[in-house]
């Protein structure tokens, strides 16, 4: 466990592998194709859900409200980070939360090191 650790401190694993992750481990549907061919990341049986690393964040709340729309659900933002938070994302993830709830767009917080270990 100790060297998956290490290893994933040293090259993070992908956005997509993350959301496959997450979808294994929740339950999740990935990669549902949207009537205009659009994917949204994740979807739960109350979510669209669009998976972005913290410092995209500004891509991710016009997807996940594009895909709630389509779907007739409501719109969910899981935000990446890495093992330490940065300064930098702790910005990015306040101005995301800001953003998020004037939208009304649910915002979870996830440490990739997490996603990959178990307990």
């Amino acid at each position: 466990m100790i060297s998956l650790v290490l290893a994933l401190l040293l090259q993070y694993p992908s956005e997509d592998e993350c959301a496959s992750r997450l979808a294994m481990q929740r339950g999740f549907h990935q990669e549902v194709v949207m009537p205009d061919g659009t994917r949204c990341d994740l979807v739960s049986t109350d979510h669209a859900i669009e998976v972005e690393w913290s410092n995209k964040w500004k891509e991710a709340p016009a997807q996940a409200t594009l895909y709630s729309i389509w779907l007739n659900k409501k719109p969910k933002i899981i935000l990446l980070i890495k093992a330490e938070l940065s300064a930098a994302d702790k910005i990015d993830i306040l101005r995301c939360r800001l953003v998020c709830e004037r939208l009304d767009i649910e915002v979870e917080i996830v440490r990739v090191t997490d996603l990959f270990t178990t307990r």
